[in-house]
């Protein structure tokens, strides 16, 4: 272990009796305090600034809710210290995940290999499905009893329960596909294929994961020429243009203005009917931001609640909302100084695979589902052990 690691482990000891502030504290912290302490631990075992930081600021927002909770029990709060515990705690995994791909010995071939393969199975179960038969239910059906449906599911969906899920787990995967050479021709024949294929059930099953996967294929041929990027651009334009423009996503668009008027006009965003669509959701969270200078600046606390009980189909905002600028900045040093690197070290895999990310997180919530959440740990698990060998060779 070196030292920055145990060094963080021996201010973690020192400072800890002195949290618990109260005998009331101290008896209903025990387990609690020992996992946010590990979080500090690990975060401080990985070498990226920005993740430390990050997990640091968590990590005293965990506490002052718990804190605040217990000094005013009989008080009602908007975020219940248990909420914000959670947060931490999936932080806590996904940078568990992260450091055990980072130390890994095994080739960053050998990984994209498995995410192939995770994401084949989708596709198969995917068009079974569409197809009418409900592969994943029959078999799960000879271990335990389930509830299947006779009704076709329409856009591809796989085992992830949401088609956006999906698109963001297959788009990360596409620039594996596009890297995949083997030595003998008919295997490499039999990949093209497979990758067409990769992509079709991308278009025919619209999501952002599939506008930023065109993107992300641009930024994979772009050492050929900036042009590859703006193909890219422009054909993911298109794409949502008439996605947005002929699905239901319509009427939420056209309900924007008038939902932007409102907000400005009387601090509310209306409805409008049924138009709780991705711009209602974020300027509902805007609307609670901006109530005062703390919620801009600190945010509303890790897990706060918008006014639905699912994420706000936006990564950033989500952080803004429930972090403040502060977790905000934290997140996009992270997002802008990775991409800066992996531009330098000219990993377009990783690079594209990132910005794939990226972009989806602009619109979706790959960070609060588990199956995304892990993938995306393994591609940063990746990325931090590539820096972690351009520091030994510097």
């Amino acid at each position: 272990m070196k030292n920055k690691e145990t060094w963080s482990i021996l201010v973690i000891f020192l400072i800890l009796p002195f949290v618990m502030l109260t005998s009331g504290v101290s008896w209903k912290s025990q387990q609690i305090f020992m996992l946010m302490a590990s979080s500090i631990i690990v975060a401080f075992s990985l070498k990226n600034i920005w993740i430390r930081s990050f997990v640091v600021y968590l990590f005293l927002w965990t506490i002052y809710l718990f804190l605040r909770s217990l000094a005013n029990p009989a008080i009602h709060f908007n975020v219940a210290p248990q909420t914000g515990m959670s947060i931490l705690l999936f932080v806590l995994a996904g940078m568990i995940i992260v450091k055990c791909v980072a130390i890994s010995k095994l080739e960053d071939k050998k990984f994209y290999h498995v995410i192939r393969i995770a994401v084949v199975l989708q596709i198969v179960i995917s068009v079974s499905q569409y197809l009418g038969f409900y592969l994943w239910d029959y078999l799960l059906s000879s271990i335990i009893v389930t509830a299947q449906t006779t009704e076709n599911v329409g856009p591809f969906i796989g085992t992830l329960g949401n088609r956006d899920i999906l698109g963001c787990f297959i788009g990360v995967s596409l620039p594996m596909f596009l890297s995949w050479k083997e030595v003998k021709p008919y295997q490499n024949n039999l990949i093209k294929a497979l990758t067409v294929i990769v992509i079709a059930i991308l278009l025919f099953s619209p999501s952002p994961g599939t506008a930023a996967a065109l993107i992300g294929i641009g930024v994979y041929y772009s050492n050929k020429g900036w042009k590859a990027i703006v193909i890219g651009f422009l054909a993911s334009l298109i794409y949502v243009t008439i996605y947005a423009l002929t699905s239901y996503h319509a009427a939420n668009i056209v309900a924007a203005p008038a939902q932007f008027h409102g907000l400005i006009s009387n601090g509310y965003a209306d409805p409008m009917g049924d138009n709780e669509g991705r711009f209602w959701k974020w300027m509902t969270a805007a609307s609670i931001i901006f109530t005062s200078p703390e919620t801009v600046i600190f945010g509303s606390g890790p897990g706060a609640f918008w006014g639905r009980k699912y994420p706000l189909h936006n990564e950033y905002i989500q952080c803004w909302f429930e972090l403040g600028l502060v977790g905000l900045i934290l997140m996009l040093g992270y997002v802008v100084s990775t991409i800066k690197f992996l531009i330098k070290s000219k990993d377009m895999v990783l690079l594209s695979a990132f910005v794939i990310i990226c972009i989806d997180a602009g619109a979706n919530y790959p960070m609060h589902i588990a199956t995304t959440a892990f993938l995306v740990c393994i591609i940063a698990g990746l990325i931090e052990r590539k820096q972690i060998q351009r520091r030994i060779e510097e």
